[in-house]
């Protein structure tokens, strides 16, 4: 996940990343990553706010930005106390500081 991180973490244009290839490669990973199921894992928690947070500075639609964030899988589900369900884990804070 991290070869999102150019565009998700900082602004990766300012270090001559091409956004034509971080727009490539976010379409490649939305499309071709397990992000899981309601009921099976795939991806992290903090995954998903990376992704999301890539696909604003590529200014893709704000819909499918905020489709990511809160894709309903095992993992990007979020209790009341506001912890992230880590599955097996009892929460998994990197997930919560996505957001």
């Amino acid at each position: 996940m991290m070869m999102l991180a150019p565009f998700g973490m900082i602004d990766g244009e300012a270090y001559g990343i091409s956004r034509a290839t971080m727009n490539a490669t976010v379409h490649a990973v939305i499309k071709y990553w397990d992000w899981g199921t309601a009921q099976r894992s795939g991806m992290w928690g903090w995954d998903f706010p990376l992704t999301a947070l890539a696909m604003t500075r590529l200014k893709l639609p704000p819909t499918e930005v905020v489709d990511m964030l809160l894709m309903d899988v095992q993992t990007n589900h979020y209790r009341v106390s506001g912890h992230l369900d880590g599955g097996f884990l009892p929460c998994y804070l990197p997930g919560n500081g996505g957001l």
